[in-house]
């Protein structure tokens, strides 16, 4: 949807130090209170059952915080975005990967929506997808 920084942040397989790590993210400054998007595509069908994702927060010294919600689609043969059939529910966690596992999909294009808080601004690390 929208970039501050490095697109390719969030797949250059870098681990961050912690969520502070300001060397390398993606982050949706100055976005507060919108829905952000990332939208991964494949030229063949994938399958895939879980998604990792490293939140970029730089609270104390920064405008982006953990954010509100997020959530996982694939695209449908159709074309059609859906949401996975996650087996457990979606957490948010600092300094560490935030993993949901899903009924396996296969599909060529999956999207990660991230709804920030309503006065932040939020980022992301790294994505892991399996």
């Amino acid at each position: 949807s929208f970039v501050h920084k490095s697109l390719n942040a969030v797949k250059d397989q870098v681990l961050p130090q912690n969520s502070a790590d300001g060397s390398q993210q993606l982050d949706f400054w100055p976005h507060k209170g919108t829905t952000e998007w990332l939208q991964f595509e494949w030229p063949q069908p994938q399958a895939m059952s879980s998604v990792k994702v490293y939140w970029f927060d730089d609270t104390g010294h920064g405008e982006c915080h953990l954010p509100a919600s997020w959530r996982v689609l694939y695209r449908t043969a159709e074309g059609e975005f859906k949401p996975v059939n996650n087996s457990s529910p979606y957490c948010i966690l600092k300094d560490a990967f935030s993993a949901v596992p899903f009924e396996p999909v296969t599909t060529d294009a999956l999207k990660i929506e991230i709804v920030l808080q309503d006065k932040w601004s939020a980022g992301v690390q790294e994505i892991v997808i399996e």
